[in-house]
């Protein structure tokens, strides 16, 4: 095929790519999408108004710092162990293994 007829044939298929495009993106607007929104919307604010209310119940709760004062509490002794670290991997983890 000579040079003209690929460059004819490349410019229809950007043509129809950019038509396919704007008919998809701008001419077809379906009206499903804005029900959806208005569901999804809908059910968010109802899930706002439940994590507020939620809110609203724990900031009434008032904690008593006296536990932490108590002598038990204070008495407690830390048993933990140091972990040392360890290396890790290699340094070139694409290196022959020998």
């Amino acid at each position: 095929m000579s040079s003209l007829i690929k460059n004819i044939i490349i410019f229809l298929g950007l043509i129809l790519t950019f038509v396919t495009g704007y008919y998809l993106f701008v001419i077809n607007k379906d009206t499903t999408l804005a029900v959806t929104d208005s569901l999804l919307a809908n059910q968010v604010d109802i899930e706002t108004q439940s994590f507020l209310s939620r809110l609203e119940e724990l900031k009434t709760i008032d904690l008593s710092k006296d536990i932490l004062r108590d002598p038990r509490m204070t008495g407690l002794v830390d048993s933990s162990t140091q972990i040392n670290p360890l290396p890790v991997g290699r340094d070139n983890p694409f290196a022959p293994v020998n």
